[in-house]
């Protein structure tokens, strides 16, 4: 995939390759020297990174298939993350650019706000429009939606209800089923989604039928409409993708293949284990590439110690383990896992990077002689306990799906509400986004912060607690 994007004037503002040849994917950005902005070509061993901006609108909201350039993590982030077809609801019937279409609406999660538009004749995804952010830009239509709320529950909620009412009520209508779910979609369509100051939307067009069964849009629109009342402002702007050739099951020319940047630019190679960042030349003597090499691991060991020895301030007790709604295991304190180097993975299904890792709570919370046993086979000093602490803002029957999809069997609690949708259990330990992983010691001490990646590595390799 190429891309480059010009000024009015032909100036070239910058230029774009990414590759993936089975076994490296590569991505190369470069920029006019006289934009003063350094570029970077950057080494992967997997395609995961570049799915996104390869088929970011083609693959959006689509049926659980698979593909094959995503890991199976990615694939069922993706699954979870964009929904499956019970999700939509025919609400309306309109035109979108010239095309007699249903308006579908998906119900829970960020896209409540879209709306999808299918052909009537042929069946074919159209695209989409998203309307504004947040309600709270336009108090009229949050009016609105409270109105709705207090005719389907039976009773009066508005801005004053406050946070917990609101969770409540909005975990109520989660729970909706059958024609009642339906009616909730129609009446939030109506009264709300078609009422949105539009955003931006998406329009794919000129489909095409490319092979016997491949029947692809030729184009690919993406507008956005000048907002003045969101938060942040969009600026009216339009972007056309265009397919003028495509080949199915012909050879690519090696050509496409080639890549190579220039000479000093900035190499970054996660190919790696540790990933190597070094300056590009021709070629490199036998000392010049250990020199890299060493380089790395004196980064890797300088981030372990840094994610301990940086976070020993916060080497005492956290507070107590969140006693609200535990799944896979009864509750538990900080008392029942003493002795233990504990592994708390925050998490929340509705954001889609939280599902690529969680499969690290799949390990069931084993009585303490097994778990000795265990970490005795693993060489470990001390055994390891993972536990997921999941955001409080989704109701639990969609985090039980989850759970039994994903075949997790650690244990997982859902943390108490607050303003914010972190938690109040995060919020203490220091959390701001999902996911995040954390190391506490034997004696319920912060460890360390970081990804699961990160922690997993530190505690396989730890012995004792930094602040000792």
């Amino acid at each position: 995939i190429a891309q480059a994007q010009s000024t009015p004037q032909g100036d070239q503002l910058y230029r774009q390759v990414d590759f993936w040849d089975g076994e490296i994917a590569v991505h190369h950005m470069t920029y006019p020297q006289k934009a003063n902005v350094q570029g970077g070509f950057t080494l992967n061993p997997n395609y995961d990174h570049l799915q996104r901006q390869v088929f970011l609108y083609l693959n959006s909201t689509r049926q659980p298939i698979h593909f094959w350039w995503e890991s199976s993590n990615l694939e069922q982030a993706n699954n979870d993350y964009y929904g499956s077809p019970e999700d939509y609801i025919l609400v309306d019937r309109e035109q979108f650019h010239g095309v007699d279409c249903y308006v579908l609406l998906k119900l829970g999660g960020w896209s409540s706000r879209d709306r999808h538009y299918v052909g009537v004749d042929d069946g074919r995804w159209y695209g989409y429009r998203a309307g504004v952010i947040s309600l709270t830009h336009t108090p009229e239509l949050s009016d609105a939606y409270a109105r709705v709320v207090s005719d389907f529950l039976g009773r009066k909620m508005d801005a004053s209800s406050g946070p917990q009412k609101w969770e409540a009520a909005n975990a109520e209508i989660d729970q909706f089923e059958g024609q009642k779910r339906i009616d909730w979609a129609k009446a939030l369509h109506k009264k709300v989604v078609r009422h949105y100051v539009p955003v931006f939307e998406c329009w794919f067009g000129e489909h095409k039928t490319f092979a016997p069964g491949c029947v692809l849009p030729s184009v690919d629109t993406l507008i956005f409409y000048n907002a003045k009342g969101t938060d942040p402002p969009y600026v009216a702007t339009t972007r056309t993708l265009k397919i003028n050739n495509l080949t199915i099951d012909q050879p690519l020319d090696d050509k496409l293949f080639e890549e190579s940047p220039a000479i000093g630019t900035r190499v970054s190679d996660y190919t790696h284990d540790p990933p190597l960042t070094y300056k590009h030349k021709e070629s490199f003597t036998q000392e010049e590439w250990e020199e890299i090499l060493e380089t790395a691991r004196q980064v890797q060991r300088n981030q372990l110690k840094e994610s301990r020895e940086g976070l020993r301030k916060y080497g005492k007790p956290v507070r107590e383990l969140p006693q609200a709604t535990w799944l896979n295991s009864k509750p538990l304190s900080w008392k029942d896992l003493r002795g233990k180097v504990v592994v708390l993975h925050f998490f929340s299904i509705d954001e889609p990077d939280s599902l690529t890792d969680i499969d690290s709570l799949r390990t069931p919370l084993e009585n303490d002689e097994d778990l000795l046993e265990r970490a005795a086979k693993q060489g470990l000093k001390f055994p390891i306990v993972t536990i997921g602490i999941h955001a409080p803002d989704t109701p639990l029957k969609k985090i039980r799906k989850v759970i039994d999809e994903r075949k997790l069997q650690a244990p997982i609690v859902q943390d108490e509400a607050t303003k914010d949708i972190i938690g109040k259990f995060a919020e203490a330990c220091g959390v701001t986004s999902f996911p995040t992983s954390i190391a506490f010691d034997e004696s319920g001490n912060l460890l360390a912060i970081g990804s699961m990646k990160e922690i997993l590595d530190l505690v396989k390799n730890y012995t004792q607690p930094p602040h000792k």
